[in-house]
């Protein structure tokens, strides 16, 4: 699912919410971190619904395939925490079924004739509708701040009393 346009938030400055972290076994770490991750993802996914578009049929047209149900890109929208090999990641967006259109959708694209690539001509330009970019850019600071709640929440609820809170994430 994720492609070279993705759209990466780092968090630091979390240094000491790690080491208490470390602290607990690792299926317990993997539990609290999937979590806050997810807490940070809902953040953007709630937008993204908003400005995502219902009705997609200029793209149904222009690709020759069956349309999507009404509704369906909205609902294809979805937040998913995977381990990856680096680094636990959160993918916030359409699933597989619907990507390619989100794309579309987000960039915009030429409406083309079919044929040979040298006979082409576009017909007509599809306007870029971005929905998920402006998602991201206009809540990365609530997303690192839910996130960093989270594993304070999380943290709380496993150490109890040997738990110290960081400022700024309470």
């Amino acid at each position: 699912m994720p492609q070279s346009d993705d759209i990466e938030v780092t968090v630091s400055g979390l240094d000491e919410l790690g080491e208490q972290l470390e602290q607990l076994d690792l299926a317990l770490q993997k539990r609290i971190l999937f979590a806050s991750l997810k807490s940070a993802g809902e953040v953007f996914l709630a937008p993204m619904k908003e400005r995502c578009p219902v009705s997609v049929d200029a793209v149904a047209e222009s690709t020759n395939t069956t349309r999507l149900v009404q509704g369906a890109l909205r609902r294809d929208l979805k937040v998913r925490a995977k381990a990856d090999r680096a680094a636990p990641t959160v993918y916030v967006g359409p699933g597989k079924d619907t990507f390619h259109v989100a794309r579309w959708i987000e960039n915009g694209f030429d409406l083309t004739t079919h044929g040979r690539k040298r006979q082409r001509r576009v017909i007509r330009h599809i306007k870029a509708t971005p929905f998920i970019r402006p998602a991201f850019d206009a809540n990365t600071e609530k997303a690192v701040e839910a996130f960093a709640n989270a594993l304070n929440d999380g943290l709380q609820a496993e150490l109890g009393g040997k738990f110290t809170p960081v400022e700024g994430a309470a």
